[in-house]
C-alpha cells in the first residue's frame, strides 16, 4: 500500500513539475521582465498518506514552489505544490523589493558561498555537520545570469542570540562559539536577504494563494 500511495504521489510531483515549467515558459514568452523562484522543500520528508492534500492543507507541503515575477510595472505570485496551483495573486506592495535586490547583487548572488556549521569529531577535529531532516530552499532566475541557489536553513541561526553574544554561554558550547561567526555571516547574505523579504510576503499572502 505505502508503495503505491509513493508511486502517486511521485507522478503528481512530476505532473506538477511540468505545469510550473509551462507556466514559467509562458511568463517569459509574454516578456515577463523578471522572475524569481523560491523552491520549499524537506530534506528527509515524504508523503505517505493517501490523501496528501488534505493533510497538508492545513500546513506547508513537504515540497512548495512559489514563482514571483514582474509584467508591465506589476508584481505577481504563484504557488504549485502537489495538490496543484493556485490563483496569481498580484502584490501591491513591497516592504522591500526582491526584485531591486536581485538587480543590485547579481554577483553576489551568483558566486557565495555559505558557511555550513562545524561539528566537533571524536578525534577532536571539525568536520561540515551532517544536515538531515531540515528546510531546504532552492532560488532560481530564469532571466537573470545567476546559477540556481539550493540552500540548508541550517545554515542559519538565531539572529537575537547571535546580536547578542553571551560569553558564558559561548564557554559551554564549543561548537556555538566555532560557528557563531560562520552564522553572522549567512545570516548577513544576500541570499538570506531575498528569503526573508520572499517568506514574508508568502505568509502575508498565504490565504490568498491557497491550494
Amino acid at each position: 500500500m505505502r508503495k503505491l500511495i509513493f508511486i502517486v504521489v511521485f507522478f503528481n510531483s512530476l505532473l506538477n513539475y511540468s505545469q510550473s515549467n509551462k507556466f514559467i515558459d509562458s511568463l517569459i514568452k509574454n516578456n515577463c521582465e523578471q522572475i524569481i523562484i523560491l523552491k520549499k522543500e524537506c530534506l528527509g520528508c515524504s508523503t505517505l498518506s493517501s490523501f496528501p492534500c488534505e493533510n497538508y492543507g492545513k500546513n506547508e507541503n513537504f515540497e512548495d514552489l512559489y514563482i514571483f515575477w514582474k509584467i508591465n510595472k506589476k508584481t505577481y505570485l504563484k504557488k504549485f505544490n502537489i495538490c496543484g496551483e493556485s490563483k496569481d495573486f498580484e502584490i501591491k506592495k513591497w516592504d522591500k523589493n526582491p526584485f531591486d535586490l536581485v538587480n543590485s547583487k547579481k554577483n553576489e548572488l551568483d558566486t557565495i558561498k555559505l558557511k555550513y556549521p562545524l561539528s566537533l569529531n571524536k578525534d577532536s577535529t571539525w568536520t561540515e555537520t551532517k544536515l538531515s531532516h531540515n528546510q531546504i530552499y532552492t532560488l532560481s532566475f530564469p532571466l537573470n545570469k545567476i546559477n540556481d541557489i539550493k540552500i540548508n536553513d541550517k545554515a542559519f541561526n538565531n539572529i537575537k542570540k547571535i546580536e547578542k553574544i553571551d560569553e558564558e554561554y559561548m564557554k559551554i558550547d564549543i561548537e556555538f562559539k566555532k560557528n557563531i561567526y560562520r552564522y553572522i555571516y549567512n545570516n548577513n547574505s544576500s541570499p538570506k536577504e531575498l528569503i526573508d523579504i520572499l517568506n514574508n510576503k508568502i505568509f502575508e499572502a498565504k490565504d490568498k494563494i491557497k491550494i
